[in-house]
């Protein structure tokens, strides 16, 4: 296919000042086969002038529905082998990342590839062996997935149903569907912080999670991933890791175990 390895995809939405650093770290890649694909959703504040003159840069501005129906619109955009998609103010985590994304994937016809990310200076360690019951208590970090263009383009699109885990569900798509990777590098510096992380944005994620679960697993996968979850005390876990004093001990423990 001709084009580039990869198209980093920037949503934006009135994000102002804060697309100045996504973009700037996308530039700063030491592996330089890409493209970067803003979709705008016609911002009224200045958020295109701190888009820099670069040949590599495309900017799409126009209406949509949601974050997702603007992904989905610039993947059609997109002309990468392997896509990813960084919100406003997520950065990659050093110039390296594309490079050493490159080399995993090697020649592989991978569906989904995969790395870990940061966030609050926290490096989190995703599973080098990802599984099923993984995917049921838990989503990838969006912005730390490559996902495959060839697919996406071929109308496997993040579903409008799902107004804030429609990443989710097509995590748990193409881990079902197509080969998957891991690579051993942190991909981003996830910065958080948006609707999801609302009292209204938990609420819908919530129900997406419900009807998601629902219609990627079967009942006899839901009981027992409910019965093991429910074993793994979620409740407690989640006081732990939000713990500004426990979080680190808590996240440098589960690293461990992910990185078996």
């Amino acid at each position: 296919m001709d084009g580039p390895f990869f198209s980093v995809i920037i949503v934006s939405l009135n994000a102002g000042r804060l697309i100045d650093s996504t973009i700037r770290s996308t530039l700063a890649q030491t592996d330089g086969d890409f493209e970067i694909i803003i979709k705008d959703g016609q911002s009224k504040d200045d958020t295109l002038s701190y888009v820099p003159e670069d040949r590599r840069i495309r900017i799409f501005s126009e209406p949509d529905k949601s974050l997702y129906d603007a992904m989905n619109q610039a993947i059609d955009y997109s002309a990468g082998r392997y896509l990813i998609f960084m919100n406003c103010g997520d950065i990659f985590a050093s110039p390296e990342v594309l490079e050493k994304a490159k080399k995993a994937i090697a020649d592989g016809r991978y569906g989904m590839v995969y790395g870990d990310y940061q966030r609050d200076g926290i490096v989190r360690k995703q599973p080098t062996h990802l599984s099923d019951f993984y995917l049921y208590r838990t989503p990838l970090c969006h912005q730390s997935v490559f996902f495959s263009g060839e697919l996406l383009r071929n109308n496997i699109k993040y579903d409008l149903r799902y107004g804030i885990l429609a990443d989710y569900n097509l995590e748990i798509y193409l881990f079902k569907t197509s080969d998957h990777i891991h690579v051993d590098t942190v991909v981003c510096d996830y910065l958080g912080g948006g609707i999801s992380e609302t009292e209204k944005g938990l609420k819908i994620k919530r129900n997406d999670r419900f009807c998601i679960i629902k219609s990627q697993y079967t009942p006899g996968q839901r009981f027992l991933y409910f019965i093991r979850w429910k074993l793994t005390f979620p409740t407690l876990r989640g006081l732990i890791s939000s713990s500004k004093r426990m979080s680190r001990k808590y996240y440098s423990l589960v690293n461990r175990i992910n990185g078996r």
